[in-house]
């Protein structure tokens, strides 16, 4: 049996005024009703982070800075196998504009755990409040 090859995909973990934003899939969308972390595909010849970059501004019409990376998370779904690279990531306030999310919202981060994440970002979320252990405070991201 040959071994699949997973889809190379970043995704941004947006800190902003002590939130951090969630992205819930769209209703035409593999996992829709779920959240995730915006991001996407990584194309031919692409880095990571030009990604990312590029990805955000077109889902969300912003500009972000990349803080920090995270350790990448490789996760079998049904149909594909995905392996996700994680940022942690600011911006600078403006409006954000939804193009393919049914929603995006800010959530304190012990509000992130109580949402219906989709499996890899599930992975992410892990990763990401391991970075704050004193978690059960409402301790901010920076």
């Amino acid at each position: 049996m040959k071994k699949e090859e997973p889809i190379h995909v970043t995704c941004a973990i947006l800190e902003h005024e002590g939130k951090v934003l969630a992205a819930l899939r769209g209703r035409n969308m593999a996992n829709a009703g779920m959240w995730e972390f915006p991001g996407g595909k990584i194309e031919q010849g692409e880095t990571p982070e030009l990604c990312l970059l590029r990805e955000i501004r077109e889902e969300l019409g912003v500009t972000i800075t990349l803080q920090q990376k995270l350790a990448p998370v490789t996760w079998q779904y049904p149909e594909k196998l995905i392996k996700l690279y994680p940022y942690i990531c600011t911006y600078n306030g403006a409006t954000l504009i939804p193009v393919e999310h049914q929603q995006v919202s800010w959530f304190s981060l012990h509000e992130l755990s109580g949402l219906n994440w989709s499996a890899a970002d599930v992975l992410v979320l892990k990763q990401y409040m391991g970075l704050y252990p004193d978690k059960n405070q409402d301790k901010a991201p920076r």
